[in-house]
């Protein structure tokens, strides 16, 4: 299924429903301490500028793996727990995607649904990413890895993925509007050094991902930690709706105050 407009919808939807004043956008959180019952974080802006936050209950929906390497715990968190974050994949941090835009979907005019999976050319997994409102787009999975990716550069593993699109769906693949190509290995909010090497599907958990004293004050909503989809959208949602009842539930009982990290 896709959403209309794409998933920044859903994102510009949710914070609608938020005060303006409670967002802080390009802010990184670096550290987390207990104080008392109450949870301190402290965050940093492009901009150099200190945030402190207090709440009575904070929730995590930061990939585990990488809120390991990037926040500070004080006290420290247990290390069998810590162990764990750090053993657990966030889901696509180690993979690239690629996009070629066109005027029109030309590959339809030949009876042809835009999906592809091949090993001839960097692409290893093609869809049609027609919009709804027209915007043609190919897209694939690349795949090589991180180290090969790297070695090749982009300018190069653009130009191969066109030619494997010429190839699977004629001439008029080589002349794309532009292209788009997102390694999220790459990326520093998203890939720790371990991501750089893929690891599979991730398996859901029943073990607990917090210890006493932070079992009680911090909820981690990451979709790595959802018993249904892990790693993915849909797990999101999961986790994202059994750590809200679960912060609900802590709320009444405590009629404390709550933010969402």
């Amino acid at each position: 299924m896709r959403l209309a407009g794409g998933m920044g919808t859903l994102v510009t939807a949710l914070a609608a429903g938020l005060p303006i004043d409670r967002l802080s956008l390009a802010t990184n959180v670096t550290h987390m301490s207990i104080a008392g019952k109450r949870v301190v974080m402290i965050a940093a802006g492009q901009d150099c500028a200190v945030q402190t936050v207090e709440a009575a209950q904070l929730i995590l929906a930061v990939p585990l793996r990488l809120s390991a390497d990037t926040i500070s715990f004080e006290p420290l968190l247990d290390p069998k727990i810590l162990s764990k974050w750090r053993d657990t994949a966030t889901w696509m941090a180690p993979h690239a995607k690629f996009f070629a835009l066109y005027e029109r979907p030309f590959w339809r005019d030949e009876g042809l649904s835009g999906d592809a999976q091949s090993f001839v050319g960097p692409l290893v997994e093609i869809h049609d990413a027609t919009t709804a409102s027209g915007r043609a787009a190919l897209f694939g999975f690349v795949g090589p890895d991180a180290a090969r990716r790297e070695a090749m550069g982009e300018k190069v593993l653009i130009a191969s993925a066109l030619t494997q699109l010429v190839r699977l769906f004629g001439p008029r693949a080589a002349h794309p509007t532009a292209t788009l190509f997102k390694d999220w290995s790459a990326d520093a909010l998203t890939a720790t050094a371990a991501d750089r090497v893929s690891s599979g599907h991730l398996a859901p958990s029943r073990d607990p991902w917090l210890r006493a004293p932070w079992a009680d004050l911090l909820t981690v909503a990451s979709s790595e930690t959802s018993l249904a989809a892990p790693g993915y959208l849909a797990g999101a949602v999961e986790a994202g709706s059994r750590a809200a009842r679960e912060v609900i539930q802590r709320l009444q009982a405590t009629s404390a105050e709550t933010i969402a990290c």
